[in-house]
């Protein structure tokens, strides 16, 4: 049994780390780079860094573990620059990167602090709902974002479910009422392991990441952190700091102690020049643990351990768009029969954004919850 679950597991890790280029290229040919972005004094791995090709319209967000693969048009011939909030930009020419090998990237902390100010809870509801209204009324639509989408399903110690594949969203605004989205999958992969129909059933009807709905964070009102009802639930702290040459707003927020409304601690990354949201990361405060989903479900206990979100949005030629979403829950499920925690993550990373000559998807709409159920089509 653990032979077994060794060549599982390294299965899965092959999937992971195999995610390239070359199965999604649509019939265009492309070079690729793979890398990691890493803390220079510490080593501790940077996630969300921006990793772009010079004169070229390639980039990518490095994911949690602070991994990234970009893809690049076979004439480039410059540099890549790589940056990410309180580090110093560098560039590294593309010779430097070496074909199938991860090149590791060091950067050195720079954060030039302009500001720091503990503020109110209303001068922290005057920024943020300014920087709220004005990322809901910038964000491109209609619009079609393509990119690479992945999800997995952790079962104690060993993954049960993958899926990755090349995902587009069509989103259009609706009046007075988030965005409405649509997907279309035109590429996908899958990897999983049997389990018993009871444990299986367990974790399709507990999983939480919906992938049907991921583009609706284009408007960062989908999530109930930013909603203005509920500032008066938090305590913030305003940081003002310089990076790439533009002032950023960082701000720092925590649930009012005992308060079941605000359960998420966190960091808000606001662009101080145009007003908008281009970052959120959140957890579940452990003051807030408490208060998290519990339910039986005939005989079966079901609690929520953890709850996590990160948004990122680019700004570029004016544009305002969705770049990444990464989420991550944990459940604790309990039975007579059984004692585990089952994790679920996804992540997307937006690699095209269409805005002119584009039509709503009528056709091969995607409609399930979770990829894996399309199974293995590219």
């Amino acid at each position: 049994m653990i032979g077994k679950t060794i060549t599982i597991f390294k299965s899965f890790v092959c999937i992971l780390l195999l995610f390239n280029a070359q199965l999604f290229a649509q019939g265009q040919k492309s070079n690729h780079l793979q890398g990691k972005v890493i803390e220079k004094n510490t080593g501790q791995a940077i996630p969300y860094a921006s990793i772009k090709v010079a004169n070229a319209n390639q980039s990518t967000i490095s994911n949690i573990e602070g991994i990234f693969v970009l893809s690049y048009a076979p004439e480039a011939t410059d540099s890549i620059a790589v940056s990410a909030v309180g580090f110093s930009t560098i560039k590294i020419p593309l010779s430097d990167f070496k074909s199938n090998n991860q090149t590791i990237i060091a950067l050195d902390e720079n954060v030039t602090v302009l500001n720091t100010v503990t503020i109110t809870p209303l001068k922290a509801e005057v920024i943020l709902k300014t920087a709220v209204r004005n990322s809901n009324q910038s964000y491109s639509a209609p619009s079609i974002l393509t990119g690479y989408y992945k999800e997995y399903v952790k079962r104690d110690s060993l993954l049960s479910k993958y899926a990755d594949g090349l995902i587009s969203y069509h989103i259009q605004r609706q009046k007075n009422d988030l965005p409405k989205v649509s997907l279309q999958v035109s590429q996908s992969r899958v990897k999983e392991i049997n389990l018993p129909d009871e444990e299986d059933k367990i974790n399709e009807l507990n999983t939480q990441i919906n992938i049907r709905e991921i583009g609706g964070f284009v408007d960062p009102n989908k999530t109930s952190t930013l909603d203005s009802n509920n500032f008066k639930y938090y305590k913030y702290q305003l940081l003002e700091i310089e990076e790439s040459g533009r002032s950023i707003y960082v701000i720092n927020f925590n649930p009012l102690v005992g308060d079941k409304k605000a359960l998420n601690a966190g960091k808000i990354y606001i662009d101080k020049e145009r007003m908008l949201i281009i970052g959120l990361d959140y957890n579940v405060s452990p003051i807030s643990a408490p208060y998290l989903t519990s339910i039986n479900i005939l005989g079966i206990h079901v609690s929520m351990v953890s709850r996590s979100l990160s948004l990122r949005y680019s700004i570029k030629n004016d544009e305002y768009n969705l770049a990444y979403v990464g989420q991550h829950y944990g459940m604790k499920i309990k039975s007579k029969r059984f004692n585990q925690l089952s994790t679920f993550k996804s992540e997307f990373w937006v690699g095209d954004v269409k805005t002119e000559n584009i039509s709503p998807f009528t056709a091969n709409v995607y409609t399930k919850k979770a990829l894996y159920k399309r199974g293995n089509n590219y």
